[in-house]
C-alpha cells in the first residue's frame, strides 16, 4: 500500500526538480547599474550611447531582457542597420511569440527583398510550447499528481492499478521528454549581419569564397567547426565565419 504511495511521491518530487532546474528562465543578472545607465540614456534619446552600453552587457555577459532587445532593435531600426535590427526582432520573438514582431520581421524582410523569414506552422507551435514551458510544466505535473490520487485511492483494485501505473509512468516520460527536447533546442538559423559575408567553400579563410550573401538573409544553420558555421542558402551548403552572422532558434 504505501510502497506505490512512496513511489508517486517520489516521482512527482523528482519531476518537479526537473521543472525548477531546467524551465527556470535564464536569470537577468546584469550589472545593474550599467543597465540602469543605458535604460536612462535611452530615454532621453541617446541611443548611440545607450546602445554602447547594451552591446557591452549584451556581448560579454551574455544576459538580456525582452525589454533590452526591443530597444537594441529600435535603436538599430532608427540608425538604418536593418540586419541588426532584425536579429533582435527575432530574439525577442524567440523568447515570446509575439504576432506583432513576426509581422514587423516579416514586413522588413519583404522591404529589404531577403530570404529566410518564412515561418512554418511546426516552427511558430514550437516556439509557442518553447516561451510557454512553464505553463506547460506545472499542467503536467497537475496531471501527474491527479493521476497519483487516483492510483492512491484505488492501490487496492489489483485490476486497475497496472492501466493507472502505466498512465501515470507514460505521463513522466512524456513530461521530462517534452521538458528535456524544449529546453535543448539548438540554434537552427542565423542572420548575417555583415556586408562582406563571403559563403565559403571550407572552414578556412584561405578556402575559395564561392558567393557573397547580403546583409539581412537568413540561413540553416547546420553546425559548427571552430569559428565557421556551416549553412546552406539558396541550395548551397558552405562556411560563414561567426562574427558575421547572429544565430536565432
Amino acid at each position: 500500500m504505501f510502497e506505490s504511495q512512496n513511489f508517486s511521491v517520489k516521482i512527482i518530487k523528482l519531476f518537479s526538480l526537473l521543472i525548477f532546474l531546467c524551465s527556470a528562465q535564464k536569470g537577468f543578472s546584469a550589472d545593474r547599474e550599467n543597465l540602469a545607465k543605458a535604460d536612462s540614456l535611452f530615454s532621453k534619446s541617446q541611443y548611440e550611447q545607450a546602445l554602447t552600453i547594451y552591446e557591452d552587457i549584451f556581448t560579454k555577459e551574455q544576459k538580456y531582457s525582452d525589454s533590452m532587445l526591443l530597444r537594441m532593435a529600435l535603436i538599430y531600426e532608427l540608425g538604418g542597420n536593418y540586419a541588426k535590427n532584425l536579429y533582435f526582432l527575432n530574439l525577442y520573438y524567440s523568447n515570446t511569440s509575439s504576432r506583432s514582431t513576426l509581422e514587423r520581421i516579416n514586413t522588413i524582410a519583404k522591404k529589404h527583398e531577403l530570404s529566410g523569414y518564412e515561418f512554418s506552422d511546426r516552427e511558430r507551435v514550437l516556439n509557442w510550447m518553447r516561451t510557454q514551458r512553464s505553463v506547460i510544466n506545472i499542467s503536467a505535473l497537475a496531471l501527474l499528481i491527479f493521476f497519483s490520487g487516483i492510483l492512491f485511492f484505488l492501490r487496492k483494485r489489483k485490476n486497475i492499478r497496472p492501466i493507472l501505473g502505466g498512465t501515470f509512468l507514460c505521463l513522466t516520460t512524456l513530461g521530462i521528454s517534452l521538458e528535456l527536447n524544449l529546453s535543448s533546442i539548438p540554434p537552427t538559423k542565423g542572420i548575417v549581419l555583415n556586408d562582406n559575408a563571403w559563403l565559403m567553400d571550407g572552414p578556412s579563410s584561405a578556402a575559395d569564397g564561392s558567393l557573397k550573401v547580403p546583409k539581412g538573409n537568413k540561413l540553416k544553420v547546420i553546425g559548427k567547426e571552430d569559428i565557421w558555421y556551416e549553412v546552406t542558402w539558396e541550395g548551397r551548403t558552405g562556411y560563414i565565419r561567426e562574427g558575421n552572422l547572429g544565430v536565432v532558434i
